[in-house]
């Protein structure tokens, strides 16, 4: 990529280090993608977790003190709180 030239000599300008600034246009669109990927995330490990709760057998859970009616609220309380 040539700017420019003087007498011959090729001057170019090269980058390489390019960020957003501090308070630009994009923290509003950063902030909103670390929160998805948070819930994403959480989202998933309710999900993982309910999954492994429901393979338990009725003894295991017994064994545990769940009934079955009860593991949505269980992996929900395991994952977000």
């Amino acid at each position: 990529m040539r700017l420019h030239t003087n007498k011959g000599v090729h001057i170019m300008a090269v980058s390489t280090y390019i960020t957003a600034p501090r308070g630009s246009y994009f923290t509003p669109l950063t902030t909103w993608y670390h929160t998805q990927r948070e819930r994403f995330a959480l989202r998933l490990a309710y999900r993982r977790t309910l999954r492994e709760l429901s393979a338990l057998s009725a003894h295991q859970l017994n064994d545990l003190g769940l009934a079955r009616s009860s593991l949505r609220q269980t992996a929900y309380h395991a994952t977000y709180n």
